[in-house]
């Protein structure tokens, strides 16, 4: 291209357009004449009488689609008005479409197609609560924070080309296909699964490639199932050297991991989970009253024998004075959920058996005790249950003054914060009786 001269600058927009209609002028840019013109805002250089560069500008508020395919003028031919001109990097707010910024992206915006619709406000933000909707909050534990994520990353999703770059994988959110920012090159890509890994890896365990595929895909079972964000401990007896890495609980949302005592390898396979042989515990280090709201919580075992000798509360504990008891009662005659007061346990006459126990205390007056997914006993009487924040659940064994401890095989346990309706517990047996099978445990 041939520039014929450059000339000094024309002046307003509407000096422009004076210009190019020779209105009171000696001489009219030629086509091939680069200049300059000024608008309030805005500076242009213009070629001819077409600008073909510029600043950007906000055209503030308009009302509607059609004003805004409206917001050019610069080729009227009404010199009542300065006139205004839209170029790519321009936009504007519309009344009738709140929370949403329009952009020219191309030519003078008087096309819809030369437009495009962003998002006002925490785009990040937004996109960070909508994966925590999907696949729960305690998935984006471990990653960068909204802050963190907002700063780095807040300029690039300002169009929906790159936020269609955020999506997610066996429940892990991704950033173009690869893991979560913060999550690491070497993870899984799950913050569930790289946790466990971590603490295995701190107590001096390692883990097998089967044995970690064992655990994402009980993970994600849960996860798929809405029942992850409830768990608060699982112990999958998931390990692949021995029982240093088993005893890292699956799900630890507290981080305590627990105590073992008089349990050793010989004790544990991850094909039949883990023996307990009356005189062996494991300390979870967590109380109930850490469980839930208002004194609220879970209790799941998963039994393989359930001998008919030996003591008979697999997993829980006693209030200071052991007045009160969190615990399962499994006996040769009766099964029992207990949290509070004994006499106002959930209890079943009917013989202990191998099998899955959840025990639940979802208010002072709902305690429930389930038998493989099902509701076996409730009690509606109401009970305060002040004793739950004395003493730590233990796995194997009730923590008391005088404590009683198991002699059985647990497959799996867990502790839940006490929220679960019937339909997620059926569920959640289905989930979990599901992955017994296919580790061929159960």
């Amino acid at each position: 291209m041939s520039l014929a001269r450059i000339t000094p600058i024309i002046g307003s927009l509407y000096a422009l357009m004076r210009n190019r209609l020779g209105l009171n002028v000696a001489t009219q840019l030629g086509a091939q004449e680069l200049s300059c013109t000024v608008a309030p805002d805005r500076r242009l250089v213009v070629l001819g009488h077409e600008p073909i560069a510029g600043f950007a500008r906000d055209h503030g508020t308009v009302a509607d689609e059609a004003a805004m395919l409206a917001l050019h003028t610069l080729d009227s031919t009404t010199l009542l008005a300065e006139p205004r001109f839209v170029a790519p990097g321009d936009s504007c707010l519309r009344a009738d479409d709140p929370g949403w910024r329009w952009h020219c992206i191309a030519n003078h915006g008087q096309a819809l197609s030369d437009w495009e619709r962003r998002p006002l406000g925490d785009t990040v933000a937004d996109a960070i609560d909508l994966l925590a909707t999907k696949i729960g909050s305690s998935a984006l534990d471990g990653y960068l924070s909204e802050a963190e994520a907002e700063e780095q990353y807040q300029p690039l999703l300002t169009n929906r080309t790159t936020l269609a770059k955020i999506t997610e994988s066996k429940g892990a959110p991704l950033w173009n296909g690869s893991a979560w920012p913060g999550g690491g090159s070497s993870g899984s890509g799950d913050p569930v699964i790289d946790y466990w890994k971590q603490r295995v890896a701190i107590s001096g365990g390692t883990l097998g490639s089967l044995s970690q595929s064992r655990a994402q895909s009980l993970v994600t079972a849960l996860r798929d199932a809405g029942l992850l964000r409830v768990v608060i401990r699982l112990d999958a007896w998931l390990g692949g050297d021995g029982y240093t890495a088993a005893s890292i609980p699956l799900v630890d949302r507290f981080g305590r991991c627990g105590r073992r005592v008089g349990v050793a390898d010989a004790d544990w396979s991850e094909s039949s989970g883990i023996a307990f042989s009356g005189a062996s515990y494991i300390d979870s280090m967590t109380r109930p009253g850490d469980l839930g709201v208002a004194g609220n919580g879970g209790l799941g075992w998963w039994e393989a024998v359930a001998t008919a000798s030996g003591n008979v509360e697999p997993m829980g504990c006693y209030s200071t004075g052991d007045s009160q008891r969190f615990v399962l009662d499994l006996r040769s005659s009766l099964r029992a959920f207990r949290w509070g007061d004994p006499a106002t346990g959930a209890s079943s006459d009917t013989e202990r058996a191998a099998g899955h126990y959840y025990g639940q205390r979802s208010g002072a007056a709902s305690r429930t005790l389930y038998a493989d997914g099902d509701a076996l006993a409730s009690n509606t009487s109401s009970d305060s249950a002040s004793g739950v924040h004395d003493r730590t659940i233990w796995l194997g064994g009730s923590n008391s003054s005088a404590p009683e401890l198991w002699t059985g095989r647990c497959l799996l346990a867990y502790l839940t914060d006490g929220t679960l309706t019937d339909t997620q517990i059926a569920a959640l047996h289905t989930v979990l009786s599901d992955w017994l099978t296919d580790i061929g445990r159960e």
